[in-house]
Protein backbone atom coordinates (compact mmCIF):
# COMPACT_ATOMS: atom_id res chain seq x y z
CA UNK A 1 0.00 0.00 0.00
CA UNK A 2 2.91 2.66 0.48
CA UNK A 3 4.48 2.04 -2.63
CA UNK A 4 0.74 2.87 -4.22
CA UNK A 5 0.67 5.50 -1.91
CA UNK A 6 3.65 7.22 -2.55
CA UNK A 7 3.69 6.84 -6.24
CA UNK A 8 -0.13 8.63 -6.36
CA UNK A 9 1.36 11.11 -4.68
CA UNK A 10 4.45 11.35 -7.44
CA UNK A 11 1.37 11.45 -10.14
CA UNK A 12 -0.14 14.28 -8.15
CA UNK A 13 2.79 16.55 -8.00
CA UNK A 14 3.77 15.75 -11.21
CA UNK A 15 0.55 16.70 -12.86
CA UNK A 16 0.33 19.81 -10.27
CA UNK A 17 3.84 21.13 -12.00
CA UNK A 18 2.44 19.99 -15.48
CA UNK A 19 -0.98 22.19 -15.27
CA UNK A 20 1.04 25.60 -13.61
CA UNK A 21 3.33 25.00 -16.98
CA UNK A 22 0.54 24.86 -19.03
CA UNK A 23 -0.97 27.56 -16.96
CA UNK A 24 1.38 30.07 -16.21
CA UNK A 25 4.05 29.77 -19.07
CA UNK A 26 7.54 28.69 -18.75
CA UNK A 27 8.83 31.67 -16.83
CA UNK A 28 6.51 32.05 -13.98
CA UNK A 29 5.79 28.14 -13.68
CA UNK A 30 9.98 28.05 -13.44
CA UNK A 31 9.89 30.70 -10.84
CA UNK A 32 6.87 28.67 -8.51
CA UNK A 33 8.98 25.44 -8.94
CA UNK A 34 11.99 27.02 -8.06
CA UNK A 35 10.89 28.68 -4.71
CA UNK A 36 8.69 25.48 -3.77
CA UNK A 37 12.30 23.52 -4.32
CA UNK A 38 13.96 26.31 -2.19
CA UNK A 39 11.24 26.46 0.33
CA UNK A 40 11.35 22.27 0.44
CA UNK A 41 15.24 22.81 1.25
CA UNK A 42 15.01 24.91 4.22
CA UNK A 43 12.49 22.80 5.46
CA UNK A 44 14.45 19.51 5.32
CA UNK A 45 17.26 21.93 6.97
CA UNK A 46 15.17 22.75 9.77
CA UNK A 47 14.52 19.62 10.35
CA UNK A 48 17.32 18.28 10.28
CA UNK A 49 18.97 21.12 13.09
CA UNK A 50 16.55 19.37 15.51
CA UNK A 51 13.52 21.84 14.52
CA UNK A 52 9.68 20.17 14.76
CA UNK A 53 6.82 20.52 12.05
CA UNK A 54 4.47 18.08 13.76
CA UNK A 55 2.27 18.58 10.31
CA UNK A 56 4.89 18.33 8.10
CA UNK A 57 6.81 15.29 9.56
CA UNK A 58 3.57 13.41 9.79
CA UNK A 59 2.98 13.94 5.79
CA UNK A 60 6.88 12.48 5.65
CA UNK A 61 6.46 9.79 7.43
CA UNK A 62 2.94 8.69 5.14
CA UNK A 63 5.22 9.38 1.95
CA UNK A 64 9.13 8.87 2.36
CA UNK A 65 11.26 5.53 2.33
CA UNK A 66 13.05 4.33 5.56
CA UNK A 67 16.55 6.06 3.85
CA UNK A 68 14.73 9.39 3.64
CA UNK A 69 13.72 9.54 7.10
CA UNK A 70 17.27 8.70 7.82
CA UNK A 71 18.89 11.02 5.71
CA UNK A 72 17.12 13.50 3.82
CA UNK A 73 13.75 14.18 4.72
CA UNK A 74 11.76 14.46 1.37
CA UNK A 75 14.48 13.67 -1.62
CA UNK A 76 12.01 12.31 -3.88
CA UNK A 77 9.91 15.24 -3.96
CA UNK A 78 12.60 17.53 -3.90
CA UNK A 79 14.76 15.84 -6.80
CA UNK A 80 11.25 15.51 -8.80
CA UNK A 81 10.42 19.34 -8.58
CA UNK A 82 13.89 20.21 -9.16
CA UNK A 83 14.08 17.95 -12.38
CA UNK A 84 11.18 19.36 -13.99
CA UNK A 85 11.76 22.93 -13.20
CA UNK A 86 15.25 22.07 -14.45
CA UNK A 87 13.43 20.78 -17.61
CA UNK A 88 11.00 23.83 -17.96
CA UNK A 89 14.09 26.25 -17.76
CA UNK A 90 16.49 24.96 -19.96
CA UNK A 91 13.84 22.86 -23.04
CA UNK A 92 11.50 24.12 -25.32
CA UNK A 93 7.87 23.12 -24.79
CA UNK A 94 7.56 20.74 -27.16
CA UNK A 95 10.27 18.73 -25.24
CA UNK A 96 9.09 20.09 -21.50
CA UNK A 97 5.59 19.35 -21.72
CA UNK A 98 5.95 15.61 -22.57
CA UNK A 99 9.56 15.25 -20.53
CA UNK A 100 7.07 16.13 -17.63
CA UNK A 101 4.24 13.94 -17.82
CA UNK A 102 6.86 10.59 -18.50
CA UNK A 103 8.26 11.21 -14.96
CA UNK A 104 4.95 11.86 -13.65
CA UNK A 105 3.33 8.62 -14.77
CA UNK A 106 6.36 6.38 -16.16
CA UNK A 107 8.38 6.65 -13.62
CA UNK A 108 5.51 5.83 -10.96
CA UNK A 109 4.17 3.38 -12.82
CA UNK A 110 6.80 1.44 -13.26
CA UNK A 111 7.34 1.22 -9.38
CA UNK A 112 4.29 0.08 -8.47
CA UNK A 113 3.99 -2.75 -11.34
CA UNK A 114 8.00 -2.72 -10.29
CA UNK A 115 6.55 -4.07 -6.96
CA UNK A 116 3.09 -5.33 -6.86
CA UNK A 117 4.04 -7.70 -10.05
CA UNK A 118 8.05 -8.77 -9.27
CA UNK A 119 9.49 -10.37 -11.60
CA UNK A 120 13.32 -11.10 -13.21
CA UNK A 121 15.15 -8.61 -11.24
CA UNK A 122 17.73 -6.33 -14.01
CA UNK A 123 19.77 -3.97 -11.93
CA UNK A 124 19.79 -2.75 -8.19
CA UNK A 125 16.07 -2.81 -7.49
CA UNK A 126 14.59 -2.35 -11.27
CA UNK A 127 12.49 -5.45 -12.51
CA UNK A 128 12.09 -6.29 -16.42
CA UNK A 129 8.48 -5.75 -15.35
CA UNK A 130 9.01 -2.41 -14.04
CA UNK A 131 10.96 -0.97 -16.92
CA UNK A 132 8.96 -2.40 -19.57
CA UNK A 133 5.73 -0.92 -18.28
CA UNK A 134 7.87 2.50 -17.88
CA UNK A 135 8.70 1.78 -21.34
CA UNK A 136 4.88 1.31 -22.81
CA UNK A 137 3.88 4.10 -20.01
CA UNK A 138 6.21 6.92 -21.80
CA UNK A 139 5.84 5.53 -24.96
CA UNK A 140 1.88 6.21 -24.49
CA UNK A 141 2.37 9.41 -23.63
CA UNK A 142 5.08 10.17 -26.03
CA UNK A 143 3.12 9.44 -29.00
CA UNK A 144 0.40 12.06 -28.14
CA UNK A 145 3.34 14.73 -28.80
CA UNK A 146 5.82 13.14 -31.46
CA UNK A 147 5.73 10.73 -33.89
CA UNK A 148 4.82 6.81 -33.28
CA UNK A 149 8.60 6.09 -34.31
CA UNK A 150 10.36 9.22 -32.54
CA UNK A 151 8.06 8.16 -29.49
CA UNK A 152 9.68 4.15 -29.31
CA UNK A 153 13.22 5.76 -29.72
CA UNK A 154 12.47 7.95 -26.49
CA UNK A 155 10.72 6.04 -24.92
CA UNK A 156 13.50 3.17 -25.03
CA UNK A 157 16.06 5.81 -23.83
CA UNK A 158 13.97 7.52 -21.42
CA UNK A 159 13.37 3.45 -20.00
CA UNK A 160 17.36 3.01 -20.00
CA UNK A 161 17.92 6.28 -18.10
CA UNK A 162 15.67 5.03 -15.63
CA UNK A 163 16.92 1.65 -15.23
CA UNK A 164 20.63 2.99 -15.03
CA UNK A 165 21.20 3.17 -11.26
CA UNK A 166 21.63 7.05 -10.83
CA UNK A 167 21.37 8.70 -7.38
CA UNK A 168 17.78 10.09 -8.26
CA UNK A 169 15.95 9.63 -11.78
CA UNK A 170 13.36 11.90 -10.79
CA UNK A 171 16.20 14.42 -11.60
CA UNK A 172 17.45 12.24 -14.86
CA UNK A 173 14.64 11.16 -16.20
CA UNK A 174 12.84 14.66 -17.13
CA UNK A 175 16.20 16.45 -18.25
CA UNK A 176 16.98 13.06 -20.70
CA UNK A 177 14.30 13.07 -22.10
CA UNK A 178 13.48 16.59 -22.34
CA UNK A 179 17.57 16.72 -24.00
CA UNK A 180 16.47 13.78 -26.73
CA UNK A 181 13.54 15.90 -27.88
CA UNK A 182 14.91 18.90 -28.15
CA UNK A 183 17.49 17.37 -30.39
CA UNK A 184 15.55 15.39 -32.32
CA UNK A 185 11.85 16.54 -33.02
CA UNK A 186 13.58 19.83 -35.13
CA UNK A 187 15.83 16.56 -37.17
CA UNK A 188 12.73 14.11 -37.71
Amino acid sequence: MFILRRNLMHIGVGLMLFFTYLLLGRAISFWFMLALFLVGSWFQMQLRRGKKFPMLEETLKFFETEDEAENWRGFGAQTLVLGIALTVFFFPSYAAMPAILVVAFADAISAICGTYFPSIQILDKRTLFGSLSFFITAFVILQFFVSIPLALCVALAAALIELIPLPDDNLWIPLGTGLLLTILVPVL
